[in-house]
């Protein structure tokens, strides 16, 4: 009697727990298919990359004897940050509409540096699909030599114009230059973290448009904001040289606090370094 009484709900129980469990297993596959269809969306919605790399041109390139010179370390982020858009190219060539760029601001006017600036241009998004190979190997063949032109001559001329990047963005010059609409913008600066350009010289109380050593002893210095709306741009600040670890940590946090009030959402402010560390940072950056 008692195996007679157990045995139909024991079959009503196993009937219950296979549908519960087809219903668990119907759940995980919907999952599965959307995350799988986010991936997909992902790829293929991926945006052209707009890179752009501004060279601080101050006095900063000379450096205390026995440094690494500081056009050889930023040669080579350059070259990595070009060896990081070069494998971009690769993958589909003759759809690629990427654009790289390597600028200064404000420009020279010694020799004929605004000319060689021209030839450190490369437009993909411009350039017809039979030509986009020529475009690439025409600029990897001729790049390196401008970039050792435009740091020889300036350090030769020694006439430094000081490094305007407060000004750079503050008059939106940015967006002219380094944003396009539908493009991923990645702007990488090497630069010290002194900004300083004569010629722009703003004090407002505790606010300033430079950073100098005793901006940075004033614990309530900071950068004038003067506009916003660069959520479209990223921007990685390398080689800033802070001359003690307390100017480190408030040239970080002016520099920091000015990206954000400014907009940008994705930044990164990165002491000088050695080269294999610089360059983790460079690649992890640009993954992102």
């Amino acid at each position: 009697m008692k195996h007679d009484f157990w045995t139909p709900v024991i079959v009503v129980a196993a009937a219950l727990l296979v549908v519960l469990m087809g219903g668990c297993t119907g759940k995980a596959t919907q999952k599965d298919e959307k995350s799988a269809h986010v991936d997909v969306t992902v790829e293929v919605g991926d945006k052209p990359l707009n890179l752009s790399v501004y060279i601080d041109l101050s006095d900063r390139l000379i450096k205390q004897p026995g440094a690494v010179p500081q056009m050889e370390n930023d040669t080579a982020i350059i070259n990595c940050v070009f060896e990081f858009f070069l494998d971009r190219c690769k993958k589909n060539i003759l759809k690629n509409e990427d654009h790289f760029q390597v600028f200064f601001y404000p420009v020279p006017t010694h020799s004929n540096i605004n000319l060689i600036a021209k030839s450190l241009n490369l437009d993909l998004g411009k350039a017809g699909a039979t030509m986009k190979k020529k475009a690439v190997k025409e600029f990897q063949n001729t790049y390196k030599e401008n970039l050792e032109t435009i740091y020889t001559s300036t350090m030769n001329s020694k006439k430094w114009v000081g490094s305007d990047i407060w000004g750079f963005f503050s008059n939106k010059k940015v967006d002219q230059l380094c944003i396009k609409d539908g493009y991923r913008n990645v702007l990488v600066i090497l630069t010290d973290g002194y900004l300083f350009y004569e010629p722009n010289k703003i004090k407002q109380g505790n606010q300033y448009s430079y950073i100098l050593p005793q901006t940075l002893n004033n614990p309530k210095s900071s950068l004038i904001v003067k506009r916003g709306g660069l959520e479209e741009l990223e921007v990685l600040m390398l080689e800033i040289s802070p001359k003690s670890p307390t100017e480190r940590e408030r040239m970080t946090q002016i520099l920091s606090d000015w990206f954000s009030q400014m907009g940008v959402q994705k930044f990164v402010v990165n002491e000088a370094d050695v080269s294999a560390n610089t360059e983790a940072v460079i690649t992890n950056f640009l993954k992102g």
